[in-house]
């Protein structure tokens, strides 16, 4: 599964020193990452991306592969939280709240687990802003076999 973070400066004034910090839950397990920007560090469940300055007007893309652990029993829900820290004491925490299911997706019509060996469909919503403005993705994913 792939999470996505969009960060972006909405603002007038260019946002110093931008870390985002993602704490994966232990369900889930780290893959890889990639950001558009900066650098990061993993250590353990906790991945950090020093993203540096984002001046007004620009979006910093940040993405995160991981897998669904083989012990994660459906349905769950499992949250996955994000936050982004600057050197202007700017904090924002969003939480994604995950939902993992053998039955049928609601409004869809689509039953993934049909056959009993089809993987759970995921849902995500992941929100993280700056400079006032929460910028959010939906994606669908379905969990790899």
């Amino acid at each position: 599964m792939r999470f996505t973070i969009t960060v972006t400066n909405d603002g007038t004034a260019p946002a110093y020193n931008v870390v985002v910090t993602d704490s994966l839950p232990s369900l889930f397990v780290f893959v890889s990452a990639s950001q558009t920007q900066g650098t990061y560090i993993v250590s353990s469940q906790v991945i950090t991306f020093h993203i540096g300055t984002v001046t007004p007007g620009q979006a910093i893309i940040i993405t995160i592969q991981a897998k669904v652990s083989a012990s994660a029993k459906t349905p769950t829900d499992i949250i996955n939280t994000a936050s982004l820290d600057s050197s202007a004491g700017t904090r924002k925490t969003s939480s994604a709240t995950i939902h993992i299911t053998a039955g049928a997706l609601p409004g869809t019509g689509e039953h993934p687990a049909d056959q009993g060996n089809t993987p759970p469909l995921l849902w995500l919503v992941l929100i993280v802003g700056i400079g006032g403005v929460v910028n959010w993705m939906v994606q669908r994913l379905r969990r790899a076999a």
